[in-house]
């Protein structure tokens, strides 16, 4: 399968995953009202992996793992202009219990955001209640 065919298999299953959530959140809304608590979103992620190796899928909180590594070297062109470089940096999986971990162990992560990336307890915990049996399918 080449890259293209393999990258538009991804986005079906995403979509798929996606559509299943919004129908679970439409359940959970009275009379066609709001799928979500006012000044909330969901960050959802899905991991690039075969469907067989999906773990489940984990309602968590906004990692801080850092994904990179910024440092600065001089320019080619000036060596006395000096350039940011930025370094691919693989996140420590150990005592995270955010969603960046998860994501790395093959869980499809939805994280509960607002204006301060992860929401509070109480909008988590009513996201958790709409959401609960949630499941990733094999198609």
């Amino acid at each position: 399968m080449d890259e293209q065919q393999a990258n538009l298999e991804h986005l079906d299953r995403i979509a798929h995953f996606v559509l299943t959530m919004v129908t679970r959140l439409q359940g959970r809304s009275c009379n066609g009202g709001a799928l979500l608590p006012p000044r909330l979103a969901l960050n959802v992620n899905y991991p690039p992996i075969p469907d067989r190796d999906i773990k489940g899928v984990k309602l968590t909180q906004q990692s801080r793992t850092p994904t990179f590594r910024l440092s600065y070297a001089p320019s080619e062109n000036n060596p006395r202009l000096y350039a940011p470089r930025f370094e691919k940096q693989l996140p420590a999986l150990t005592g995270d219990e955010g969603d960046t971990s998860a994501f790395h162990q093959g869980y499809i992560t939805i994280v509960p955001i607002d204006g301060n990336y992860t929401a509070d307890a109480k909008s988590r915990a009513s996201i958790a209640r709409w959401l609960e049996g949630l499941e990733h399918t094999n198609r």
